[in-house]
């Protein structure tokens, strides 16, 4: 996504279990994001040191346990919708509000 700041991207990945984000389970798979810029993509500005979503422990379960995997991201009404593997088992959407 093409912002004032620069290209935000967003990717899956597993924490790495030894210098990964603290309390997040060794290979979980969660969504992180990264700052590209916009007039060179291959120069990185900045990147989350941990998840910006993480899967509820309700959720956890399931054909791989501990996996959100970010699929698509919608803009709609207002709201970013991303919508969301759940344990290779399930689907779901997590909303915020878009700022102008």
């Amino acid at each position: 996504m093409l912002t004032e700041a620069g290209i935000v991207l967003i990717y899956n990945g597993a924490n790495h279990p030894e210098v990964g984000a603290p309390n997040t389970p060794a290979r979980a798979y969660q969504p992180g994001q990264i700052l590209l810029d916009s007039s060179d993509p291959t120069a990185v500005i900045a990147r989350m040191r941990e998840p910006f979503l993480r899967i509820d422990p309700a959720e956890a379960d399931g054909q791989v346990g501990n996996v959100v995997f970010a699929e698509g991201l919608v803009a709609f009404n207002g709201a970013w919708r991303l919508y969301v593997g759940l344990a290779d088992s399930r689907l779901g959407v997590s909303t915020a509000p878009m700022h102008r």
